[in-house]
């Protein structure tokens, strides 16, 4: 072992070393909040819709399935006109946090809208999407929020749909399983409904 004492060309060395790794934890960070919705910590819209095209020009590319699942807080604007904003925040926060917690190591989540968000599923074919839809959906209306004290019961509609060879553009499942959504949102909300192709 070399016990040589440091000199200064050593500690010159070591002081660019670390203002290069701050720089680099700098830029990561500047990186995540420059995809992530400041209010949930989930991708926002921009960056959802890089990231279908990339799956889903993957998964035809290498022929593998891959779903959306679109999926809208019911009624809530009844939570913003009740309780106010700050509630409604509170409401998106909560609903966020019960995504990420059921959410697979691949899946990509985003909040695309107010109170609309959806998931990604690399790999996922439609009777799958449809089972982590319900099982959110379920879990969702077992998971209630306070608001002042008191428990509130919250629910979402969600619409589903899958790649589909018949798809004539990359885009076709997104309008899918947004069809779907307000397919399931006219049927009485707290449900899920499929789109397809």
């Amino acid at each position: 072992i070399n016990e040589r004492p440091f000199n200064n060309f050593d500690l010159e060395i070591l002081l660019t070393l670390a203002e290069q790794a701050v720089i680099a934890v700098i830029n990561a960070q500047l990186y995540e909040e420059a995809i992530t919705d400041g209010l949930t910590g989930l991708y926002h819209h921009k960056y959802f819709q890089i990231r279908i095209k990339e799956e889903l020009s993957r998964a035809k590319r290498y022929l593998y399935p891959v779903s959306v699942i679109m999926l809208d807080i019911d009624f809530f604007k009844k939570i913003n006109d009740k309780f106010g904003h700050a509630a409604g925040d509170l409401a998106l926060v909560h609903f966020a946090n019960i995504l990420k917690i059921e959410r697979r190591v691949d899946d990509i989540l985003a909040r695309v809208g107010g109170e609309e968000f959806a998931l990604i599923l690399p790999g996922t074919n439609l009777k799958d999407a449809m089972q982590i839809a319900d099982d959110l959906c379920r879990r969702l209306e077992k998971s209630p929020f306070e608001i002042d004290d008191e428990s509130h019961t919250m629910t979402a509609s969600f619409g589903v749909a899958s790649l589909s060879s018949k798809d004539s553009c990359l885009s076709d499942v997104i309008v899918r399983a947004d069809r779907a959504l307000y397919r399931s949102k006219r049927a009485g909300r707290n449900r899920v409904d499929l789109e397809s192709s």
